[in-house]
């Protein structure tokens, strides 16, 4: 898998090869999770001109096969096909950095819409079980989605309660800690901002947070708010 070859492939998209580039243990270990043949054989990099926007492709090679690596249906939004460099990567406080299944530009527009779905939850509360795992988890700010940004299958459990009455599993906001993107212009990653449009700002969280909860006192009493906060 010499450069020159790599430079005369194809590239999805028709995107033009520029460079070809090594790509660190670490960004590999994590597209493997997605594209597990990268855990063999030999992983490289080729910077891509797609459309005018840079594009780093990753390209594979073992037992004399050379392919590009592309993860279909990676954006479960958009359902496009995207290059593992082109996922967001995201983490929750005691995880490392995994990718998610959705593009930036998907990410983008997802931040937008998540906080009203979050306030919907408190205000409308499918069952009671959820109602109090909710306001015990407190407000949440950042990017959450079981399919886009998915728990660890270990710790799932922590975010899933039962409706009482029909028995349907429900999925409680887990939200990210931290999100990136890799930048392939600057060959290094950039931070994506996962804090949820229209959500509060670290200096208001107390003040909405009270807020919140009063409303809550004046639909459901102060006995039932105060039972679920004592149960943190």
């Amino acid at each position: 898998m010499d450069d020159k070859s790599l430079l005369s492939m194809s590239y999805p998209e028709d995107a033009k090869p520029l460079e070809v580039q090594d790509v660190a243990a670490d960004r590999v270990e994590i597209y493997s999770k997605l594209a597990p043949k990268l855990k063999s054989g030999t992983v490289k990099g080729v910077l891509c001109d797609q459309d005018g926007v840079k594009v780093q492709h990753i390209v594979h090679s073992d037992n004399g096969k050379v392919e590009v690596v592309v993860i279909e249906e990676a954006c479960k939004i958009m359902l496009d096909d995207l290059s593992p460099t082109q996922m967001v990567e995201y983490k929750f406080e005691d995880t490392g950095f995994m990718l998610g299944w959705m593009g930036e530009d998907a990410a983008a527009s997802y931040r937008s819409a998540k906080f009203k779905a979050w306030k919907e939850m408190v205000d409308k509360p499918n069952c009671e079980a959820a109602f109090r795992r909710i306001l015990q988890a407190g407000v949440v700010t950042r990017l959450y989605d079981t399919v886009a940004l998915p728990t660890p299958p270990e710790q799932a459990d922590k975010y899933i309660v039962t409706n009482e009455e029909t028995g349907k599993k429900i999925n409680i906001p887990h939200e990210v800690s931290e999100m990136r993107v890799w930048d392939a212009e600057a060959g290094s990653y950039k931070a994506f901002s996962a804090h949820l449009d229209g959500a509060p700002q670290p200096d208001e969280k107390e003040q909405f947070w009270g807020n919140l909860i009063a409303e809550q006192r004046e639909k459901h009493g102060d006995e039932l708010i105060d039972k679920i906060l004592a149960s943190k």
